[in-house]
């Protein structure tokens, strides 16, 4: 169990020095400047599409949901099909959080509304694998 939760730290830690690594060329590219009030949005959006590419990996892979029920402790109710339902809600909703976050990245004024608003939450469809993908690409890219 330790070492479970050594690997969950370290993990941890890769992530955030990814998300705040990629947090500067991401804002830029996606978005230009962004004021620094605003970029907790983005930060949102990275890390709802790592969660969202975490939900995909545990529907495809169901050994990583058996092993995580394995190893930690959780409710007698929590079983393999919940969590796989949890996943699957997961996969759905969570690019829409993306687009919701992306959506409030520029600053109230410069927000469209109406049918470009909802637009822009469906794009979250759409930026959720793309940000992931990235996060994942800069990962493997990143020296030393």
């Amino acid at each position: 169990m330790t070492i479970l939760i050594s690997f969950f730290g370290f993990a941890g830690r890769i992530a955030g020095s990814l998300l705040t690594s990629a947090l500067g060329w991401a804002s830029s590219l996606l978005f230009g400047r962004v004021p620094r009030s605003h970029q907790v949005f983005l930060v949102l959006m990275m890390a709802g599409s790592f969660t969202w590419l975490l939900c995909v990996l545990g529907l495809v892979l169901p050994s990583i949901v058996a092993l995580l029920l394995s190893a930690t402790p959780h409710p007698p109710f929590v079983d393999q099909a919940w969590l796989a339902f949890v996943l699957l809600v997961g996969v759905i909703f969570l690019p829409l959080g993306v687009g919701l976050a992306g959506y409030l990245v520029p600053a109230a004024g410069e927000r469209p509304g109406g049918a470009a608003m909802v637009r822009d939450l469906l794009r979250g469809y759409l930026l959720a694998p793309l940000v992931s993908g990235l996060l994942l690409l800069q990962m493997c890219m990143r020296p030393g």
